[in-house]
């Protein structure tokens, strides 16, 4: 009889206990857990990291654009003010927005930011260019705004502005801006 009790007690102890089992589990699930945390983190911060790269790009093309109407002025003949061809909406507190696809610089290329509340961009889906036509099946309704002012140097008003461009955007409740600037100069 002893010999059954001590084969009894032995296959009792083949197995795993279920706090073992939990224990296991929990340690499974944890090593598991921790790396998709961190994908999903890496993929927030990269969806992050491209919103600010465009709106990057889009405060340059803004400088750009202005910079052109400048250099298109001083080249013209006879040469025409310096700044003319910008909007005078561009020289308020409530800036303008700036329509970059525009080739000419004329009155459909800015729009005036009612109350600092600029008009959102659109993305054209053929040729991936941001504009503010209407939004439609060619022009699809992007999260980005873009606010431009163009104000007075301190040192030398008149001959030095300022060009600010401020990039706004929303993802997710929170609303994110950038503000850049550039110098523009009547080297003439």
């Amino acid at each position: 009889m002893s010999n059954h009790f001590k084969h009894k007690r032995m296959t009792r102890n083949l197995g795993f206990t279920l706090v073992e089992s939990l224990v296991a589990i929990s340690i499974l699930l944890v090593s598991v857990a921790a790396p998709l945390t961190l994908v999903i983190r890496s993929l927030q911060l990269s969806n992050y990291a491209t919103t600010r790269m465009i709106a990057g790009f889009l405060a340059q093309d803004a400088f750009e654009y202005i910079r052109n109407i400048k250099d298109t002025n001083a080249l013209a003949t006879p040469a025409n003010a310096w700044l003319t061809n910008i909007d005078a909406e561009c020289f308020t507190i409530e800036g303008c927005a700036v329509d970059t696809t525009k080739v000419i610089a004329s009155a459909s290329s800015f729009l005036p930011c009612a109350a600092g509340t600029c008009p959102s961009l659109k993305r054209s889906i053929s040729t991936y260019a941001y504009n503010l036509d209407p939004a439609n099946s060619v022009n699809l309704a992007t999260i980005f705004t873009r606010k431009v002012q163009i104000v007075d140097s301190v040192n030398s008003p008149g001959d030095d502005k300022f060009i600010l461009v401020t990039i706004s955007w929303s993802v997710g409740g929170f609303s994110k801006s950038i503000t850049t600037q550039t110098s523009l100069r009547d080297w003439h």
